[in-house]
């Protein structure tokens, strides 16, 4: 699934690679370039900016340059 699609679902607000695939989910520390992970709070940020998911779930007003990422009211929750 697109991650543009998955931002559609999930009614986020999308930023990086809107046509990255995603076929899975996984823990921040272990995912990889086609999984989505979820960062929970603004200190797991600094974890996340080395992640290697290919989209990360992340709280609205959340910036991560160099990363695909969707922007929900609650990550953990989505």
């Amino acid at each position: 699934m697109k991650v543009s699609e998955i931002a559609t679902l999930l009614q986020g607000n999308p930023a990086g690679d809107p046509e990255r695939e995603i076929t899975g989910v996984a823990a921040l520390e272990a995912a990889g370039p086609t999984e989505l992970a979820y960062v929970e709070s603004p200190r797991a940020l600094e974890q996340a900016a080395a992640s290697r998911a290919g989209c990360l779930l992340v709280p609205e007003g959340a910036s991560l340059p160099g990363h695909t990422t969707i922007a929900v009211h609650h990550p953990k929750r989505r």
